[in-house]
């Protein structure tokens, strides 16, 4: 729309930051399901119809970039230029 990119936001899209010590599976699948040991992951993805996947929080900042390259009559929302004669 208006040259935007769809952006799709996918919550799941995390990536485990913290580990234990223990090399054993069974620890390392008990870690793999907590919650406190991943963080949205940075990484956006781009499908080959031009759409971008992405985490929510990274959604946003994509978003706001996109504002920004676009021309202002778009980005303002399409208001009617006044166009004064003389």
């Amino acid at each position: 729309m208006y040259g935007l990119p769809r952006i799709i936001e996918d919550h799941r899209l995390t990536e485990q930051y913290r580990f234990p010590r223990s090399r054993k599976r069974r620890i390392r699948k008990k870690w793999a399901r907590r919650s406190e040991n991943h963080r949205a992951s940075s990484k956006a993805y781009l499908l080959p119809d031009g759409t971008v996947v992405c985490h929510p929080t990274l959604a946003v900042r994509l978003r706001m970039e996109a504002l920004k390259t676009v021309d202002p009559w778009v980005r303002d929302g399409c208001k009617p230029r006044v166009c004064v004669s003389g």
